[in-house]
């Protein structure tokens, strides 16, 4: 996690959630669909729809300065997926959205969990 912080605080909270409610739905469509794939596919369709977005917002001004680099807008997309997966609002039966060798996980009442990129 000690890694994350670094890479996230120079973005800012608001893009941060932009970029967030830029993720949600598309999160949401992949995993009910489930038909393009799964794990890295799915995250390379939501990744590649994101950044399309994001460069949009960008040309219109929505965003000033730099965008994120990759690494950073994949580590928000897998935070957004983790939470609605806690969350219960994407099912059990959903594909993992994933990069490389990550594995599901569920958690228990009162567990918690440290991300952390590698």
């Amino acid at each position: 996690m000690a890694t994350l912080i670094p890479a996230l605080i120079p973005l800012g909270l608001e893009l941060i959630d932009f970029i967030a409610s830029i993720v949600h739905p598309k999160v949401v469509a992949a995993s009910a669909t489930g038909t393009t794939g799964t794990g890295p596919v799915l995250l390379a369709d939501v990744f590649a729809a994101t950044m399309g977005d994001l460069a949009k917002a960008h040309a219109a001004g929505m965003i000033t300065g730099t965008l994120p680099d990759d690494a950073t807008v994949k580590v928000i997309i897998q935070s957004v997926y983790t939470a609605l997966k806690l969350s219960g609002v994407l099912s059990a039966a959903s594909p993992a959205l994933q990069a490389g060798g990550a594995q599901p996980i569920a958690l228990k009442s009162g567990q918690s969990i440290l991300i952390s990129a590698v």
